[in-house]
């Protein structure tokens, strides 16, 4: 039920249109399968690991739901090229958690269940790939950039950000009107990093387990996602949950704040007397 654009080539006649939904069902297949992707050779498995984890450690809300490319060549499927990164790095009531999961959640909203990320994280073979370059390569850019690289940088781009600000006006100019991201300073972002990194340390390093919980305020509407660490209450994340009652998405029945959380969950507003 997933819809795939093909952007290349521009025009498919009908046989190549059939013969891509081939191959994407295929790809399908072996993403949401238990195989050892480190001797699959139909999987570019660094190029997937990559780019969940710069779509994670950035918290872009548009990971595996939308602009997320992947191609096929030479017999293997590949991510990439990446692409969208306008709502990350906290500027999203969404996002703005940086000690929460964000690119792996699947369910989006009541109607939006985007599978790949949440499937890959679960098989065991990619799990400890993402680990492992995580420590190797991730890491040691990421506390550079933090240190020193960010403030580097934002002035090598400057003059292509305005040029963008003003290519995209109005659609900026839609986003901060209507609240739908949040202008952020240079230390925002390095903040936000900074304290991502100490989160994603926590799971990836330190190996503590953290539980998924997801709330849907309004029916349909999209979900907000935050972690909490197993075992933990719900207040660990403040009052801003706690102040709603809510419904257990899967039982039915209402949720007890007092209760310690010990598995993933989607709660709804309880709207009921």
């Amino acid at each position: 039920g997933r819809t795939v654009e093909i952007s290349l080539p521009a025009v498919v006649t009908e046989n190549e249109q059939a013969r891509i939904k081939v191959l994407v069902d295929e790809m399908e297949n072996i993403l949401v399968s238990n195989k050892d992707f480190n001797s699959e050779e139909i999987i570019d498995v660094d190029s997937w690991v990559s780019r969940y984890l710069i779509d994670e450690i950035f918290g872009n809300i548009d990971s595996d739901l939308a602009s997320s490319y992947f191609y096929y060549s030479d017999g293997r499927y590949y991510a990439g090229p990446l692409w969208d990164y306008d709502m990350t790095l906290g500027n999203y009531y969404r996002n703005e958690d940086p000690c929460s999961f964000i690119a792996k959640n699947p369910n989006k909203s009541s109607r939006d269940f985007s599978f790949y990320n949440g499937a890959l994280y679960e098989n065991d073979s990619f799990y400890e790939r993402t680990v492992e370059l995580y420590k190797e390569s991730f890491l040691p850019v990421l506390t550079k950039m933090i240190d020193e690289d960010v403030y580097s940088l934002t002035e090598s781009i400057s003059a292509a950000s305005k040029m963008n600000s003003i290519r995209w006006e109005d659609m900026y100019k839609n986003f901060y009107e209507n609240g739908i991201v949040t202008p952020t300073t240079i230390d925002d972002m390095v903040s936000y990093l900074d304290s991502r990194v100490g989160f994603l340390n926590s799971a990836w390093i330190e190996g503590i387990h953290y539980c998924t919980v997801q709330f849907e305020f309004t029916p349909g509407v999209i979900y907000h996602s935050i972690s909490i660490e197993e075992g933990d209450l719900l207040e660990s994340k403040g009052g801003r949950f706690t102040d709603y009652k809510w419904i257990h998405k899967e039982t039915g029945q209402r949720f007890d704040h007092t209760q310690p959380i010990y598995s993933d969950m989607i709660l709804i507003l309880d709207t009921g007397i």
